[in-house]
């Protein structure tokens, strides 16, 4: 028995050909994917890439297909824009699909502010529940947690190391 070029060997991995997409996805220069982008664009400017180098796609996704993909691969992060909630996407940093959640859940509770990172980590977890059960994607302990937040730029500490209780304090920035 052979198996075919779209075949997944695991739900929820790339197939051989989105994997092909997202190397495109990645190599295109017509676009930034660290600006803005929706999928539309990208699809134009990897179709612009592929008629310079002379290459074809058999298999050439649509808007939909790619909004698929690029939600598939975990490598960019969505907002709504406008007032037809067009996707629009950027290139999610190493630590930034799961921070982006847990600001939202931080944002979303009523959290007294400034929190504490065990007051942080405790939201966190409780938001993440589903069925009783902690979901994947929530830190390990309060101490992962302190280390991505230290370098997420929508979250600030404020005090200093110098202060007399020395348990970190952190705020939003906007």
């Amino acid at each position: 028995m052979t198996e075919g070029l779209a075949k997944v060997k695991e739900i929820g991995k790339l197939n051989t050909l989105e994997k092909r997409l997202v190397k495109r996805i990645m190599e295109t220069t017509r676009i930034n994917i660290n600006e803005p982008f929706t999928a539309e664009q990208l699809l134009n400017a990897i179709e612009a890439d592929l008629l310079d180098s002379g290459c074809t796609m058999r298999y050439f996704p649509n808007k939909y297909k790619m909004n698929y993909l690029l939600r598939k691969t975990k490598m960019f992060i969505c907002t709504k824009a406008g007032d037809k909630g067009v996707n629009v996407w950027v290139k999610a940093h190493k630590l930034d699909a799961n921070m982006e959640a847990w600001v939202k859940a931080l944002k979303k509770s009523n959290i007294e502010r400034p929190f504490t990172t065990k007051a942080a980590y405790e939201v966190i977890c409780a938001s993440a529940t589903v069925r009783g059960k902690i979901r994947n994607r929530v830190p390990a302990n309060t101490n992962e947690l302190a280390q991505k937040i230290r370098g997420c730029k929508r979250i600030k500490r404020v005090n200093t190391k110098s202060d007399a209780r020395y348990v970190a304090l952190w705020d939003f920035v906007d």
